[in-house]
């Protein structure tokens, strides 16, 4: 029951990292 929990969490933290990422670039 908690597996998609699990997928928002992974989805979450990816636009977290890709988010970062972009910060860096445009700096």
């Amino acid at each position: 029951m908690a597996r998609w929990r699990e997928l928002v969490l992974n989805k979450i933290s990816e636009l977290i990292l890709v988010g970062f990422l972009l910060v860096q670039v445009m700096k």
